[in-house]
């Protein structure tokens, strides 16, 4: 009997569909049903979406041990209830002229091991209830804090009122979480407006397949696109 298919494949998801759309998109293309994801995309976000095929699933938490590298668009003077420019906006002020050296002293207690606020619309669980659902039912979930490493967080451009970053951050980071606490430490409310998943470890979104490349490929050539195990298992 062959052997079932294994292995990672990195794939570019863009703005829309959600990570199991991407996942239920492979399962159709591979004919194979054990495919998972090495770590979540909001639908707002796109990027590098690594799917773990096969064996591969065991590996979800060697996954999750690489730093995880972003762009991120930051809209100041504007604070959602979700976090991101899919929520309703809660609080609006206007943004102060702001020079280079005062977005540096925001971003700089921003790096290194912190502390978030566990975004209100977040899979957390609360007594065994997502955060997201409570908050759709117009509660507010508890506040709760989660540590995490900041390894890198840098300012790429300023076009007021917003910011571009990059990221290099732990698993488990919520960049909605570090976009606002960036606003409060200028003190104007802020919130998550673009997200673009650059890097996992050794994995890039250069050499990741595009959505329609899932979509047009034939099975032979997708499996060809498979990586193998070692890097997400030697790689920190």
């Amino acid at each position: 009997m062959a052997t079932p298919p294994s292995g990672i494949l990195p794939l570019h998801k863009p703005e829309g569909p959600t990570s199991h759309d991407m996942v239920a998109l492979a399962r159709r293309s591979l004919g194979i049903r054990r495919i998972g994801h090495g770590g979540t995309l909001d639908p707002l976000a796109e990027g590098l979406l690594l799917l773990l095929v096969g064996e591969a699933t065991r590996w979800f938490d060697a996954l999750r041990h690489h730093p995880k590298s972003y762009l991120a668009t930051i809209r100041l003077g504007e604070r959602t209830d979700s976090g991101d420019r899919a929520g309703a906006v809660v609080a609006r002020s206007e943004v102060p002229p702001l020079a280079s050296a005062d977005i540096e002293r925001a971003l700089a207690p921003l790096r290194g091991r912190i502390e978030q606020r566990i975004p209100a619309y977040s899979a957390a669980k609360h007594r065994g209830e997502a955060f997201h659902r409570i908050a759709r039912r117009g509660e507010t979930p508890p506040e709760r804090l989660a540590p995490t490493q900041v390894h890198r967080l840098a300012l790429e451009s300023w076009d007021t009122p917003q910011a571009t970053v990059t990221a290099v951050v732990s698993s488990g980071t919520y960049l909605r979480a570090l976009a606002e606490a960036f606003g409060r430490r200028l003190g104007v409310p802020a919130h998550l407006r673009a997200l673009v998943r650059t890097r996992i470890g050794p994995f890039r979104v250069e050499d990741a397949l595009g959505a329609d490349a899932l979509r047009g490929m034939d099975r032979t050539g997708l499996l060809e696109h498979l990586q193998g195990l070692e890097g997400a298992r030697h790689s920190r």
